[in-house]
């Protein structure tokens, strides 16, 4: 997909979402790691940017897997994978568990 239809299909999803008046929470594409079958190492972080300016633009949090996998890549995640280890994976729910009820405490 290109980088315009992302920010596009992404713009529209928020807007759609924003109107059930639900609390919105985007999580960044985590790190893809040299090697990854199927993957571009680097086209995370072109659509992070995308997805981070247009989550913004809407006053969207943003939950940033990125930066918390990016310095705990090597224990994490599986080598040449975009898939985590179990500990990893439990780790990223936490995070996200964490991103959750910070929303929820800040109502």
């Amino acid at each position: 997909m290109s980088e315009a239809d992302y920010e596009k299909n992404l713009e529209l999803l928020v807007v759609r979402m924003k109107n059930t008046g639900a609390k919105l929470i985007f999580a960044l594409t985590t790190p893809v790691p040299a090697n990854s079958v199927g993957r571009v190492p680097g086209d995370e972080v072109r659509y992070n940017d995308i997805a981070r300016r247009v989550m913004q633009m809407h006053g969207v949090a943003i939950d940033d897997l990125y930066a918390f996998a990016l310095p705990r890549l090597a224990e994490i995640q599986i080598p040449a994978n975009v898939h985590f280890k179990p500990d990893g994976s439990k780790q990223l729910a936490d995070q996200v568990a964490a991103s959750i009820l910070k929303a929820i405490d800040s109502k």
